[in-house]
């Protein structure tokens, strides 16, 4: 499109004026032409509306946020893998499955504001880090690490929200969703319909809010997955086996008392680094819980890391003395393997994200992505899980649920979700139970008359397990209120 500089008619009376108009109405004109002829070319979807970060919801595809944890899940549930398996987005129906990850990158890593994410840093610029609405203060805030707090358009025309990162953030903006009186599976008759439709948890969450009218929010078993402690290869570490009693006293203590590692069996005199979560993280919930630590607190030894990134023991100052929880799914995407630790024929999922895409750099590997023999050099953590017997006590390595929250009446919902069927969107994707007065289906009845919710059917186990978790099945599902069955 033609550019016309303002300053060439800074000093032009109404007949210049009228001029520049025109000119402008020309130069609008030329664009409309140039956009006509690009659209006889170029695929329509490339001029789908207004430009957003990520793709913006329609009015009754299905919307969940929360967990990083889970994400990998719900995101090849939702869009197939990288093996080659198909998920629900690409079987013709109208309406998405559509699960915004927990962070603005593909690889989960955290983005940080333009101070970094340096150890030494004190302060962060207004409207990063966690100090909550400095974006127009003008000043520095102390809430490190200094994190972007990127925003995501949760339905198509709303504005942008804060992008909700963790299992309790995820589950605050369900209940904040709620509160707005958003419980309608779909706008009618005056109701405003639901923004989010569920949230992805690490951890099991509360409600302490009274909701509107009959609402509740019920609680849904997915899956389960394994959260071990990781340790560097490269440099060798001098971790040792750890239990929950040692990771207690290593992640309370506070500066001047930090634990060392020849004070919990190992041989170094090296202090340890302890790496925790962010604040919000279901991981980060479960794990202090795990370890007893009652108050969920930790000492000023421990330093803050994104949830389930291998990469953060290399960001230390000392690689070799650095722990942190991470889940094993996460970690078995990571080495491009299932639940049962079989390759996907790939590789790690997660490329080198400092190459560009078919760069040709020899680094960077070469093949095509969508041929499948992508062969950029994946980001593989020289990292590990600490396994063995501690000094004292068992190995810690739990096994933990993994689990979606929504409101108790999209369970029983009559509102169909895609045309041509009689199931709501929680019934086809996630949850269906046989009601009473219905044709029962599935093994021993358990499924209403539509059969298996597409997580429960052999092509969404599949896709959980290459996303490294074990599903869990048949469903369990509870108020969160009442404890009951939902």
């Amino acid at each position: 499109m033609i550019a016309i500089r303002r300053t060439q008619f800074e000093a032009c009376g109404p007949d210049d004026k009228a001029k520049e108009f025109n000119l402008r109405h020309r130069t609008f004109k030329i664009g409309l032409a140039v956009a006509t002829v690009a659209a006889t070319v170029l695929p329509i979807g490339l001029f789908a509306g207004p430009a957003f970060a990520d793709y913006a919801p329609a009015g009754k595809d299905v919307v969940g946020v929360g967990s990083d944890t889970l994400q990998y899940m719900i995101d090849f549930l939702a869009d197939g893998d990288a093996y080659g398996d198909p998920g629900y987005n690409v079987l013709g129906n109208k309406y998405k499955l559509v699960s915004f990850d927990a962070t603005t990158d593909a690889n989960a890593r955290l983005a940080y504001g333009v101070d970094g994410g340096q150890a030494s840093q004190t302060s962060c610029t207004p409207g990063t880090g966690s100090t909550v609405g400095t974006a127009n203060s003008g000043a520095t805030n102390t809430g490190v690490p200094c994190v972007l707090n990127p925003t995501i358009v949760l339905r198509a025309g709303l504005q942008p929200v804060q992008r909700p990162n963790g299992s309790g953030a995820g589950f605050s903006a369900l209940v904040q969703d709620i509160l707005a009186g958003d419980n309608a599976s779909t706008a009618a008759n005056g109701s405003k319909a639901e923004v989010i439709n569920f949230a992805r948890a690490s951890s099991t969450q509360t409600n302490s809010v009274a909701l509107p009218g009959t609402e509740g929010i019920d609680q849904l078993s997915l899956a389960t997955d394994t959260l071990p402690m990781l340790e560097t290869t490269s440099p060798v570490s001098n971790a040792v086996p750890l239990s929950a009693a040692q990771l207690d006293t290593i992640y309370t203590a506070n500066t001047g008392s930090c634990v060392t590692w020849n004070e919990v069996g190992g041989t170094s005199t090296d202090t340890i680094i302890p790496i925790i979560p962010q604040v919000g993280s279901g991981t980060r919930k479960y794990f202090l819980q795990q370890i007893g630590d009652s108050a969920l607190t930790v000492g000023t030894c421990t330093v803050v890391g994104e949830e389930n990134d291998p990469t953060a023991l290399a960001n230390t100052t000392s690689p070799q003395d650095a722990i942190e929880p991470i889940s094993q799914g996460r970690l078995d995407v990571y080495q491009g393997v299932n639940n049962t630790g079989v390759s996907g024929g790939i590789g790690g999922y997660f490329t080198d994200p400092s190459c560009p895409y078919l760069s040709g750099v020899s680094a960077c590997g070469t093949g095509s992505v969508s041929g499948g023999t992508w062969a950029t050099t994946a980001v593989t953590p020289k990292v590990k899980t600490i396994t063995g017997s501690p000094s004292s006590g068992s190995l810690f390595d739990p096994t933990r649920t993994l689990y979606l929250y929504f409101r108790s009446t999209d369970v029983t919902s009559t509102t169909p979700w895609q045309p041509g069927t009689s199931e709501n969107w929680l019934n086809s994707l996630f949850y269906d139970p046989c009601e009473t007065g219905q044709t029962c289906t599935g093994p021993g009845g358990i499924y209403g008359p539509d059969g298996a919710p597409y997580i429960q059917t052999t092509a969404g186990e599949t896709l959980l397990e290459d996303a490294g978790v074990s599903p869990v099945s048949p469903e369990i599902c509870t108020d969160i209120t009442t404890s009951a069955s939902c």
